[in-house]
């Protein structure tokens, strides 16, 4: 089977135009679940529908390779690409921070924060086969019942 170019190039096309679309949409954090999802499978299919793209017209592409624009613009990607994985670290580690915090916290603190009564939140968990005595933090909690932290967390609130 032949992959023709009036195929590939509209396809890698409208590819590029939904994941570009969508990485606006995160960077927004617009639809953040639905976006991702979509974001990342078909960033997948654009990389192999680009590889593709590059085998169909590697003969066209070769000249490109050996003009100086093709280094100029390898130049400017990797120095950019590099600059955001620089200065990007930590890029969402207040939450992590926050909620390492929160789950390590005394109980009482956490529940304080999450503005939930004690007493409801031992009827909560224990709906959910989770008891609260002899805990100190929700760390606690979870270590005991093999639950995470954050499902936890997610418990509570939801049921808030």
């Amino acid at each position: 089977m032949k992959i023709k170019r009036s195929f590939i190039t509209p396809l890698i096309t409208i590819l590029f135009v939904v994941i570009a679309v969508t990485g606006i949409l995160m960077f927004f954090h617009v639809l953040d679940g639905y976006t991702e999802a979509l974001h990342e499978v078909l960033g997948l299919l654009f990389t192999i529908i680009s590889v593709l793209h590059v085998i169909i017209n590697w003969k066209a592409l070769k000249g490109h390779l050996n003009k100086q624009a093709f280094f100029k613009s390898l130049l400017v990607t990797f120095i950019i690409s590099t600059a955001i994985v620089m200065f990007g670290k930590g890029h969402g580690e207040h939450k992590r921070f926050v909620m390492d915090n929160l789950v390590k916290a005394e109980i009482t603190h956490t529940l304080e924060l999450l503005g939930i009564d004690y007493d409801n939140a031992k009827v909560i968990l224990e709906a959910n086969d989770i008891t609260l005595e002899n805990s100190k933090t929700i760390e606690d909690i979870g270590l005991r019942h093999h639950v995470s932290s954050e499902t936890i967390i997610e418990l509570l609130v939801r049921h808030e």
